[in-house]
């Protein structure tokens, strides 16, 4: 009965013009309740659930949102997603879906296996393939391969493709093609190789973070200490609170930052992580281990290259976070061993506190000898700010192999001396 009664109401606010106004009620809670109880003084509290249902159906509003997301496989023409889905408001006729992306922009050939969830919460698996036609419009039909740097996924309810929500995007570096074999690392160039090899074997190891193998979760754009910023395009959300920090790895969340190039003759251009060493336009790295000048063995190394110009640079800003009392920031400034024909960088770090950019530290370091920095945070306790770390390139970008060892934030007793690597040059700078 109130299935029928809930249709019925359905067909007259299309017809009677009552959209207009169940869209404006929607949105509004004050209208939307006297939208309703005018309508419930008529036809009784009983029909109340099902006219909620009604305007639910027409206007295809679903609350919820993407958790963990995992690759379960990867193969030349397809990726395979392993998608969790958390609180969820209705699941009826609700999928897990996604598209590619290349520097934001949506790519067509694809298309997707989709699979409704079930129930509130659960995980889903999803397929994005590469359409066995000929290449779409994205690309020029002389091209083998095509490369593409990001997944966006979403929830979205049959009938209302239109309105996707929970919304959520992923740097995700992939080479498509037609083979239905599985993705292989790609090999490693000759600046990696002269970089990272203690011995001819490492030469074929590609570096870490380069390629995401099958059974890594991915981290959202976005996200703090394990929480995913999430967009619901389909109706308001609550704003979500800023996490407050007395340590950060920016090593471990270097997929979290927004990172750009420039050059004083260019156009600032946006990078996706993981980058590309043949990236002209600079590139953001990672690497788990490897030998800085002056041939010293060092784990957890953040790379930065500049835009490959004279006045070259580049900028990851990290999301925003409420800083603790007594909080340092601290790493090694370092070149990869190898970079012997550059001449030298300036590391910079800002903080930046709304519309504010403020300069903690800034110095020109030579690729001979590392620089240990710790910078004193303590003025921005309980202020939320945005890190923002930057290199930019002398005269020249050449071998600007430029590393952050072990980027953080920590924690200290306000006595104790610049951390880094020991022997190093320490720069202690307070605010």
């Amino acid at each position: 009965m109130k299935t029928i009664l809930a249709g019925c109401i359905a067909a007259l606010m299309l017809f009677a013009g009552l959209p207009a106004a169940a869209q404006e009620a929607e949105n509004k809670d004050t209208e939307k309740g006297g939208f309703l109880q005018t309508l419930t003084d008529v036809l009784g509290k009983a029909a109340e659930e099902g006219l909620e249902q009604a305007m639910d159906e027409w206007l295809g509003t679903y609350k919820g949102h993407i958790g963990r997301v995992e690759v379960a496989e990867r193969r030349g023409n397809a990726l395979v997603l392993d998608v969790t889905y958390e609180n969820v408001k209705r699941a009826d006729g609700v999928y897990v879906d996604g598209r590619i992306l290349e520097w934001g922009i949506p790519l067509d050939s694809f298309e997707t296996s989709l699979n409704p969830i079930q129930g509130a919460s659960g995980k889903a698996r999803l397929t994005i393939r590469k359409k066995k036609s000929e290449w779409g419009s994205d690309w020029d039909d002389s091209e083998e391969v095509v490369e593409s740097d990001q997944v966006e996924l979403f929830l979205v309810r049959e009938g209302h493709e239109d309105r996707p929500f929970g919304k959520l995007v992923y740097d995700l570096v992939k080479t498509w093609n037609d083979s239905d074999a599985p993705d292989q690392p790609p090999a490693m160039d000759e600046e990696e190789a002269v970089a990272l090899a203690d011995d001819e074997e490492r030469e074929t190891t590609p570096l870490p973070g380069v390629f995401i193998p099958a059974g890594t979760v991915l981290q959202a754009r976005g996200k703090i200490e394990g929480k995913a910023e999430q967009s619901d395009d389909s109706s308001e959300t609550d704003e979500e609170s800023v996490p407050v920090a007395n340590s950060y790895d920016f090593f471990k969340n270097v997929g979290a930052a927004q990172w750009k190039s420039g050059s004083p003759d260019g156009k600032t251009l946006r990078l996706s992580y993981p980058g590309r060493v043949s990236d002209k336009q600079g590139y953001v790295m990672t690497a788990a281990s490897a030998k800085v000048n002056p041939d010293i063995g060092v784990e957890s190394l953040l790379r930065t290259h500049p835009r490959k110009r004279q006045g070259g640079w580049i900028r990851g800003a990290y999301p925003k976070m409420i800083l603790d009392e007594s909080v340092h920031f601290r790493a090694t400034a370092a070149f990869i061993r190898g970079a012997d024909d550059s001449d030298g960088a300036t590391f910079k770090v800002w903080a930046r506190e709304g519309g504010e950019y403020v300069t903690l530290f800034s110095k020109h370091v030579s690729p001979e000898e590392p620089v240990s920095i710790d910078v004193d945070l303590s003025p921005w306790a309980g202020k939320e700010v945005s890190i923002i770390l930057g290199i930019a390139a002398g005269e020249t970008a050449t071998h600007d192999w430029t590393v952050w060892v072990k980027p953080r934030l920590e924690q200290v007793d306000t006595k104790e001396k610049a951390g880094g690597i020991k022997g190093f040059k320490g720069v202690i700078q307070k605010r």
